[in-house]
């Protein structure tokens, strides 16, 4: 074997070591990352869905102190939620799409129902 060459196979054994450490590291951080990140956007989407219930319970008060026929309300109420309901299962269902596929073994739901779970059984976990 000529002069060098096996301190330049360990050089190169370095490298090879230095980039599968390194990329096993950062998708480990990146992996904590995005299941942090999907636990705070959980979080928003269900204050987001307490808000929009608030704003509901105001409007129905609102129509009922002018007057408006209570049958027209009823209507009214059931019509603006199947409009959040079919919102919500339009949000998850992008989440899902635009999630990065790396990270998708983390989004284990496919509807509102299934992630609003996820998001009470994550803070059962982390108290």
């Amino acid at each position: 074997m000529p002069d060098g060459i096996d301190q330049f196979l360990w050089f190169v054994a370095g490298v090879f070591s230095y980039r599968i450490v390194s990329s096993m590291l950062n998708y480990g951080h990146m992996y904590s990352f995005m299941r942090l990140l999907k636990e705070d956007i959980l979080k928003l989407l269900t204050i987001l869905e307490e808000d929009l219930r608030q704003a509901l319970e105001l409007k129905r008060r609102h129509l009922r102190s002018a007057s408006v026929d209570e049958e027209e309300i009823k209507v009214k109420f059931e019509k603006d939620k199947q409009e959040i309901n079919i919102w919500k299962e339009v949000l998850i269902s992008r989440l899902k799409l635009h999630w990065p596929k790396y990270y998708r073994d983390l989004l284990n739901f496919n509807n509102w129902k299934e992630a609003k779970k996820d998001y009470k059984d994550q803070l059962k976990k982390n108290s």
